[in-house]
């Protein structure tokens, strides 16, 4: 999960920066990893026994 903040970070670093293709690509890659981050935590089954 860490990563996926420090990608932001990296993506907007480069906008900051001027480097549009560069934060974009990075934003992109955060913003899948992101996606699949949820993807997995909502179709993971949680065993609850109370």
């Amino acid at each position: 999960m860490a990563l996926i903040f420090l990608l932001y970070l990296v993506s907007f670093y480069f906008a900051y920066k001027n480097k549009k293709k560069l934060a974009i690509i990075c934003f992109a890659l955060s913003t899948f990893a992101s996606i699949m981050m949820f993807l997995y935590h909502t179709t993971s089954t949680l065993d609850l026994n109370f």
